[in-house]
């Protein structure tokens, strides 16, 4: 892989950022096009596409779709470099990521799945907040996620309610976990993290994917992240998503995550703490179904636990703003019913207290 042509001009990573963008293909012969479309009309030149055909079908392979986008990219006045591999076996979705991986090249990466697509702008953006601010190790930029019906503007797109760049002291005991952002990761302090490209299987270990686990061990260890609120990528989520295929299991995702964690010398303290907020998000989105199926005790206890987490840890009260079952909760802590309850159970109890300490002061008198 030839990037010389990037290097003239070039007066440090954060003023010419070259971004290397991985798509996997897995029989995606139907979805590929628009993921395509949409790299050849980025208004930034200084890219490298990677496009791995993870053992396609020979009937579903991608060929004619991505020679086309070859010659498209080469009409381009800022032409850049598309690789075309293909492998032998599928190696899975965390397999054929950690195989490109190995292949990374330039200063930033990203992937771009396929049926996936990018704004025109999406590079450029992104490219403005890396020069501004060279101090962020990775970019998360918002996103809104779409199905064959069109984009779902509820899951995404409203401006989150946070400072377009987090520092260290507003990480737990202040860090968020899960930002859910389309990420851009710059290359050496992704190498620095994992040198040895350790990941786990995030099918067999309850739906733990690459993605998360590269998020959690940036977040475990402090790096700062910059945040791009304005949504520049779109998601699909079809019967082939991630989500939709494996079903997500709290518990093997927290055993698959005590081996992944130590080995990249996260210590036992973090990863205890870690464990510890994968427990309460879990809680976070049992208020829901336990208040729709009428078990409002059991909402009402979840739902203070989960209060108690956020000051406990000093968290702001958007924390659980970054995952569907975090944007539940943010809803639910603003219900009617849930905060009278609330209210109400608090003031209960401390009546009760008051009436029983009444009591006991009196019989200490008589006695």
């Amino acid at each position: 892989m030839n990037i010389t042509k990037y290097k003239k001009n070039e007066e440090g990573p954060e003023k010419n950022p070259i971004f290397f963008v991985i798509t996997t293909l897995y029989n995606s012969a139907s979805s590929l096009k628009v993921t395509l479309d949409s790299m050849a009309k980025q208004t930034y030149g200084r890219l490298i596409h990677l496009i791995y055909d993870d053992g396609s079908k020979p009937e579903l392979n991608c060929d004619s779709l991505v020679e086309d986008y070859k010659k498209e990219v080469s009409k381009r006045s800022d032409p850049y470099p598309v690789i075309y591999e293909k492998g032998s076996k599928n190696l899975g979705v965390d397999g054929a990521h950690v195989h490109c991986f190995r292949e990374i090249e330039g200063t930033h990466f990203t992937w771009l799945d396929s049926g996936d697509y990018l704004s025109p702008s999406f590079f450029e953006e992104v490219a403005k907040a890396v020069q501004a601010h060279p101090e962020c190790h990775w970019f998360g930029v918002n996103f809104f996620l779409f199905d064959q019906t069109g984009v779902d503007p509820v899951s995404r797109g409203k401006k989150p309610d946070v400072s377009p760049i987090v520092h260290h002291s507003d990480w737990l005991p202040m860090r968020t976990f899960y930002t859910w952002r389309k990420l851009v990761i710059e290359k050496e302090t992704f190498f620095s993290i994992n040198p040895n490209l350790f990941f786990i299987d995030g099918k067999q270990y309850g739906g733990a994917y690459y993605d998360g686990q590269i998020e959690i061990a940036f977040v475990l260890n402090s790096e700062p992240i910059c945040y791009l609120s304005h949504p520049l990528a779109y998601q699909l989520v079809d019967a082939h998503s991630a989500s939709r295929q494996f079903s997500f299991d709290l518990e093997k995702e927290k055993q698959g995550l005590a081996i992944y964690l130590p080995k990249l010398g996260i210590s036992s303290q973090d990863i205890s703490q870690y464990i510890g907020y994968l427990d309460v998000t879990n809680k976070a989105q049992q208020i829901e179904e336990n208040f729709n199926h009428g078990h409002y005790d059991k909402a009402l206890e979840n739902f203070k636990e989960v209060k108690r987490f956020i000051h406990q840890n000093h968290l702001p009260h958007y924390y659980f703003v970054f995952r569907k079952r975090a944007r539940r909760f943010a809803c639910l802590s603003r219900h009617a019913f849930l905060r009278k309850c609330y209210s109400f159970v608090r003031s209960k109890r401390e009546r009760t207290g008051l009436r029983k300490e009444r009591t006991h002061n009196e019989s200490a008198k008589e006695d």
